[in-house]
């Protein structure tokens, strides 16, 4: 995260998105239809580390949105 300061100024956001595994199913069938292009290697953060990591790499955490 440290690395990407290089790359940002004093209005950069960045925006993470993740899901719930519930959703899990639902995805993995778009991804074999083709409506979903196919997901990266994933980390297992938690929703709470994410504030964390980005705080120790003097980014400002804003919010946290939950939509179903």
């Amino acid at each position: 995260m440290q690395q990407v300061h290089r790359f940002c100024h004093g209005e950069t956001r960045l925006l993470i998105n993740n899901y719930s595994f519930v959703c899990e199913p639902v995805l993995v069938l778009a991804e074999k239809f083709g409506l979903k292009m196919p997901n990266p290697m994933q980390s297992w953060l938690s929703p709470g580390d994410l504030p964390n990591l980005l705080t120790l790499a003097d980014f400002q955490w804003v919010k946290t949105e939950r939509r179903w």
